[in-house]
């Protein structure tokens, strides 16, 4: 219980994450949010439905899952927060890497989803790396 704060702040951050990727995705679905088709010129998709399903599913379904099992304090509840820090940033370097179009969103999407892996990381390391460097036995020839 040492680190809860370092929990609260993924918790927080990672239903940030879920509820506006499965709002946005949703929205982009249903034509509640305008993105104009022309973005999609020179990309593997005619339109948005791939991109928000993926937006839906594994950038909001991994961090809502991730947020949920920090509760039970399970050192895998700690590598789901770290893989859905990383689905958040990857999202939006693919992102920009197909479309080829920059906004200030994705920057900020991309450093929220950076830290993140960082707090998981920092987590897992202070909470079960101790544990498991600790119990590996060291021998020397001499």
């Amino acid at each position: 219980m040492r680190y809860t704060i370092a929990r609260i702040v993924l918790v927080v951050l990672e239903a940030f994450i879920a509820l506006t990727a499965i709002v946005s995705g949703v929205l982009g679905l249903t034509g509640g949010l305008y993105i104009p088709l022309e973005w999609l010129h020179g990309t593997p998709f005619s339109d948005y439905t791939i991109p928000m399903l993926i937006l839906i599913i594994v950038v909001g379904g991994s961090s809502l899952i991730a947020a949920a099992t920090l509760f039970f304090h399970r050192e895998w509840s700690v590598i789901l927060s770290a893989e859905a820090g990383i689905m958040m940033a990857g999202f939006e370097v693919v992102q920009l890497a197909i479309m080829q179009r920059f906004s200030w969103l994705q920057v900020f999407y991309f450093v929220t989803g950076m830290a993140v892996f960082a707090v998981a990381f920092y987590l897992w390391i202070a909470e079960y790396g101790r544990h498991r460097f600790q119990s590996r036995q060291v021998g020397h020839i001499g």
